[in-house]
Order: structure tokens, then sequence, then C-alpha cells
């Protein structure tokens, strides 16, 4: 099971974005997120499924300092910002930064949220430039209208196998080492063996 983050000021549309992916739904309202919610969804296709535990965290700044709290096993990180609202935009370097000062190997994915509003205060180049900086991936989306979710969604499980793909080898390679020291050490003492 993978575990992905998603960070971002209040009101970029977190909640919407893991409703629609988890359940199909979008609702206008919500209400603002406190702490943290939890959902379970399985993605990819028939025989390489893997399941996705969305933590959603809240985005009111009172909550910030709580958010690091959730990162703890994440392996991806959606950092969303609304295209039509330039301080989301901004605030997403102090999210990214959050992320990676708290957890270890996290793979990002910036996320543009309600690419339907006509009048985007953030352009698409910024916002790909900035991910570059971070390595992480982009996509802009509409969790309203539903476009581009499904490329999300394919972001999201492809990198959560190449994570599964990563802890597997390293477990692979613990064990491996185990063993040689295990023999090496097992032959050491058959080796002093006095007559």
């Amino acid at each position: 099971m993978t575990k992905v983050i998603l960070v971002g000021s209040c009101g970029v549309g977190k909640t919407s974005i893991v409703k629609v992916i988890t359940s199909g739904l979008f609702e206008e309202e919500y209400n603002p997120t406190v702490g943290a919610e939890y959902n379970l969804k399985v993605l990819g296709p028939p025989g390489e499924e893997v399941k996705i535990q969305f933590w959603d965290t809240a985005g009111e700044e009172k909550f910030q300092a709580m958010a690091p709290i959730y990162y703890h096993d994440a392996k991806i990180g959606l950092v969303v910002f609304a295209m039509d609202d330039q301080y989301s935009f901004d605030r997403l370097i102090s999210w990214i930064n959050s992320i990676n000062d708290n957890t270890e190997g996290v793979r990002l994915i910036v996320v543009g949220n309600k690419s339907d509003k006509e009048d985007k205060a953030v352009k698409t180049e910024q916002a790909i430039s900035l991910a570059n900086e971070f390595k992480a991936e982009y996509v802009e989306v509409s969790a309203k209208t539903g476009a581009r979710i499904q490329d999300l969604c394919d972001i999201i499980s492809d990198l959560a196998k190449e994570k599964e793909a990563e802890i597997n080898q390293k477990q692979n390679e613990q064990q491996s080492l185990k063993l040689v020291s295990e023999s090496s050490t097992q032959n050491n003492q058959q080796g002093s063996k006095c007559c």
C-alpha cells in the first residue's frame, strides 16, 4: 500500500480531488478539512493494481503546523494549488519544503487544480518551471469537470509502482547482506575450533 499526502493552501480543491478519485463525485461545497482525512483507492490497470492511501491535510494556516504529523511513511506528495489563485501558487515552495524537510525520498507531483476556470492567475509555464526546479511531475486538472483526473491517477499509479519496486529492491539487498553476514560469521566460528 502506498501513502499519498495532499498539501496546499485552503480552498485549492484537495478534498475535491480526493473525492473525485475515490468516489467519482464532485460536490460544490465542502467543509474545510481539520487535521487530515484518509481515503483508500485501488489504481492501475487490471493485474497491475496498486492500493493507495490518500491523506488529505488541512490547508488553513492555523493547521499547517500539524501537517508534518501526517507525512510519516508517505511515498508520494501531491502539492496542490488553484490555477485562479496566485497566493496558493506562491505558497507551493513552503509546502514542498515542509515535505522535503520532514520525509525522505517522497516523489512530488505539483497539481494545478481548477483548470476549467477562465481567469487563470497562474501560467502553465510558471508551474512547469517550479515543478522542474523540484524534480516533480506536473499536471493540471479540474476536479469539477473531471478533466485530466485520470492522467493524475496514472501518474500516481506509476510512481507508486516505482516506489514499491525500490522498496522491494532495498529489502532484497538487505536480506542478501544479512545472509552473507550470517554465512561469514558461521565460517569464522567453524574455523576457530581447536583440535
